[in-house]
């Protein structure tokens, strides 16, 4: 697990930018227990929850950013619609952030959500685990969050590497790799491309 001041500053990380973005009264959250008047507090347990399951700070920054770059990404083109400025999207979507104390979802105020993504970390599929799992009703999308020590794997580690990747490709999953130095310096872009890309496939027909 990773260091708990490396997770505070996580946690505090997203809940600056979502108040900076004024998402936080854009955005109507619901939890397990609360599904009306979710208060900053309690949305913040969430999150601590969500990125305690993290492994490594190079996975903390994947949540601060993806966390960030889907709630930009989506509240952007909802918002426009809602406001006249682009054409109804195909495609509302509702966000359920699986952690261990239970699910954080949200969505945009005054929609009606015809989708759900869940995303969660750390999921077992068959012999392996992932770091980062989203899933919605058109595709399943894997993110790894490979360490530097990815570079250095021995000829039987990269087979095995390419196997894995094989067969999650055999089971329908689709997997982006983002190498140690990708995610230490370019995460946000790393996470708009992410973000990006569910985009694309939650609206193709």
């Amino acid at each position: 697990m990773i260091k708990i001041d490396e997770k505070e500053y996580a946690i505090m990380q997203i809940l600056n930018n979502l108040a900076n973005g004024e998402l936080l009264s854009c955005y109507d959250f619901q939890t397990e227990r609360n599904t009306i008047n979710v208060n900053i507090k309690e949305i913040s347990r969430y999150i601590s929850m969500f990125v305690e399951e993290t492994e490594s700070p190079i996975e903390a920054l994947m949540c601060v950013s993806l966390f960030e770059a889907i709630t930009n990404y989506f509240y952007m083109n909802e918002h426009d619609w809602l406001y006249g400025l682009l054409d109804k999207p195909k495609h509302i979507t509702k966000w359920v952030f699986e952690t261990i104390d239970g699910p954080l979802s949200m969505h945009l105020k005054h929609t009606e959500p015809t989708d759900v993504v869940t995303i969660r970390q750390q999921v077992e599929i068959g012999d392996y685990r992932v770091d980062f799992l989203i899933e919605h009703p058109k595709f399943k999308l894997i993110i790894e969050c490979d360490g530097y020590q990815w570079h250095e794997k021995t000829q039987t580690q990269f087979i095995k590497e390419k196997q894995r990747d094989r067969f999650f490709a055999s089971n329908g999953y689709t997997v982006l790799h983002y190498a140690g130095k990708e995610n230490r310096d370019n995460i946000w872009e790393a996470s708009e491309e992410i973000a990006d890309v569910i985009y694309k496939k939650i609206n193709e027909e």
